[in-house]
Formats: C-alpha cells, structure tokens, sequence
C-alpha cells in the first residue's frame, strides 16, 4: 500500500500529458514553472485521486528509462530526476513544505508548496526560526541562481540541529534537481555533522511514507 503525503500535481499533468510524446527531451522547455506556489481548486478528494493514478503512469515512464540515480550518488552530473529514501526531516509552515534527509556524505533538501499535501495534517517540526528562513525561501525562489548557497545551508542546518532529538519515518519518493553546493564545514561541524560536505537541492514530484 502506498501511503502519499506529497503530490506535485501541476507537474505530475504536465509529464501526464505528454506520456504519448517524447517529453524527456522536451521536459525541461515544458515545464519552465520555477516556483512550486499555485493554487489547487475543485473537489481534493478527487483531484488526489486522478494525481496517483496521473503519477503512477509517469513514475513508470520515467524509470522505464534507465536506472534512477539516487541523491546520494549525485556527482559531477546533473540529472533530470533522482530518487531519494530516508528518514525524512520536515517542516510545514504557512505554504512550504521543507524535507531533509541525510545518507552519506550527502544532504537532500526538498522544497514544495504546502497545496500539494495529500490526507490529514502531518506532524512536522516547529522552529522558532523557521520563518525567516522561509521568508529567505522564498524571495530567493524566483531569482535566475535559485535558492542561495548560504539560504541553503542555514535552512539544512537548522532542521538538523531542531531534528536532533526527534525521530522521523522513513519516506521515499522521486523528485527534479535544482542544484548541488558545497555545504559550509565550519556550520554543519557547530551541529556535529562534520561528514556533510554536500547538499542536494530538488523539487519533490511524490514523496511517500515507507510502511516498516
């Protein structure tokens, strides 16, 4: 059973309804929307519904491709899409929904819009900090460059020093890639994760809980 917290569903139509067309060359031209804020209307019961069927058709075109590079193995190359699992750190706040995950050498953060949550609330962190490095977030999320380097590292270090004490469940999912940096020694050694040297930055297309 798959238990979907996340569903990009703008993108999932988009890849959905080019499925008959030879998108993956094209991916990149059609989907030109930067920012992952948009409004969800109609009935959400049905609408989540037609989302998992719309991305379990496009999961499957996608791997169907070639093997799916996890986020962990990012190196030089940049790829279209990547995989991520993990114990996932989130936070949701106003409209943005943050995701961390650590494996490696290798941090992942994941940014989205909160319209995209599929069920019930779910439980996140709760930073006092939190909203200045949303605020970041977002004035940041439209520039040509992205989210900076420094906004990035503030924002992983900060789930991770919150997350310290908390234990989250696994998640899997699937998502585009932003960028990769170099993540800041002196910051991540302060919350003792000296073995963090880079961070991965994506746009979740799924994100689903793992059943233990």
């Amino acid at each position: 059973m798959n238990f979907y917290w996340y569903i990009a569903e703008q993108e999932v139509h988009m890849l959905h309804q080019n499925l008959t067309k030879n998108w993956w060359d094209s991916f990149p031209l059609k989907l030109s929307i930067k920012t992952p804020w948009f409004d969800i209307e109609g009935n959400k019961s049905d609408t989540n519904t037609q989302n998992i069927k719309n991305l379990q058709k496009v999961v499957k075109k996608i791997e169907k491709q070639g093997e799916l590079l996890d986020f962990e193995n990012i190196d030089q190359e940049a790829p279209l899409f990547f995989g991520f699992e993990g114990a996932g750190i989130k936070l949701i706040e106003d409209d943005v929904v943050l995701v961390a995950i650590v494996k490696q050498h290798q941090a992942l953060l994941l940014t989205g819009a909160a319209a995209n949550l599929v069920g019930a609330k779910i439980e996140t962190l709760k930073m006092q900090e939190s909203t200045s490095l949303i605020r970041s977030i977002k004035n940041t999320w439209n520039e040509q460059e992205g989210i900076s380097a420094g906004t990035v590292n503030e924002v992983v270090t900060e789930l991770l020093k919150q997350a310290s004490d908390h234990v989250f469940p696994k998640i899997r999912g699937m998502a585009t890639f932003t960028s990769k940096q170099v993540a800041q020694a002196s910051a991540f050694k302060k919350i003792k994760r000296p073995e963090i040297h880079n961070i991965v930055v994506g746009n979740p297309l799924y994100i689903e809980q793992v059943a233990l």
